[in-house]
């Protein structure tokens, strides 16, 4: 259970799945050809976000990051993160054509500068309530409990009026994703039968529930809510790259695992520009050139941008070294 390069894998291909996720966000449909492919793959896609969790759930207990002082513990954690979420909130909120000071200190808190920094809050709220659920979700009890709390919530936000229950913020939904890496960490939880059969069951059974909820919800509601199919097929997903065994490390995997947090923070702004350069010379949302030119270039150029990033982060370190 404990295999790096697993690990790397699942990390770099949910942070591409992120990418995925939002270049098709806009082009999904039921009515035409191109619309139901992106679909598909926006919805195969849905294992990104939860296997960040349960990644950061289990790679901190495998870590015994729970032996160390809580506080000292906050501090590592959170000085990783922190800062580059500001200087991002700020550059999109900026971008985004806010003005107000107390609206972005307000949007910073919530992680609404941008669509997708919810995720950096929710990661926060579980390093700070980490002791917390380390001791719940170390046992079966516990993990069970967890469980059933989360997916009740996840069912809520079908039901009209519970704006709460259907948010991105709502971490009682998610803790089941950081609350099964520290099971995962601490068990030896084993399936009896063959992972990847669980997995393609599962894959089947999200599709199915998406294209029920579309007809009969809409679109945003479809595509955009966690539920409990999407759960089930996140944990399948985890526990088939767990039960392969790959021994060779890639440069570009590891390029990608390694950066994630980087890559998830930036690639909103560079998917922003490919999109409207290409509104501007009359390109059409639900044509394949379109997504297939957002999700390309947004991956090649955050990838460019990180590389360039590091590359000077090690320069600075090196003139602060020699000095």
């Amino acid at each position: 259970m404990e295999n790096r390069t697993n690990w790397l894998w699942m990390r770099a291909m949910a942070i591409i799945g992120v990418i995925a996720i939002h270049s098709t966000a806009n082009s999904v449909s039921l009515i035409s050809f191109p619309g139901v492919f992106f679909l598909l793959i926006n919805q195969v896609s849905r294992f990104a976000v939860p296997t960040f969790l349960i990644a950061s759930g289990f790679g901190l207990t495998v870590s015994k990051k729970y032996n160390e002082p809580y506080f000292l513990f906050l501090y590592n954690r959170l000085k990783k993160i922190i800062i580059p979420y500001v200087l991002w909130s700020a550059i999109y909120f900026i971008l985004s054509g806010g003005e107000s000071v107390t609206i972005f200190l307000a949007n910073l808190v919530l992680g609404l500068n941008y669509s997708h920094l919810y995720y950096v809050v929710i990661l926060v709220f579980f390093y700070v309530t980490y002791p917390f659920f380390y001791k719940v979700a170390s046992i079966k009890p516990g993990i069970q409990l967890i469980t059933t709390i989360s997916i009740c919530s996840q069912l809520m936000a079908f039901i009209p009026g519970y704006f709460f229950w259907n948010t991105s913020l709502n971490v009682i939904s998610w803790c089941l994703f950081f609350s099964f890496g520290i099971f995962l960490a601490k068990s030896n939880m084993s399936l009896s039968i063959n992972p990847v059969t669980l997995f393609g069951g599962s894959a089947i059974l999200m599709l199915l529930s998406t294209i029920i909820i579309l007809s009969f919800r809409g679109g945003e509601i479809a595509t955009t809510t966690l539920r409990p199919s999407v759960s089930l097929y996140s944990f399948f997903f985890v526990m088939m790259m767990l039960s392969f065994k790959i021994k060779k490390e890639s440069i570009i995997i590891n390029f990608f695992a390694k950066n994630s947090f980087q890559i998830y923070l930036s690639h909103g702004l560079f998917l922003a520009v490919m999109s409207k350069a290409l509104f501007k010379v009359g390109a059409n949302a639900s044509s394949f050139m379109y997504v297939l030119i957002c999700f390309v270039g947004t991956l090649i150029l955050t990838s460019i941008f990180v590389y360039f990033l590091n590359n000077v982060n090690l320069l600075l370190n090196n003139l602060n070294t020699d000095k």
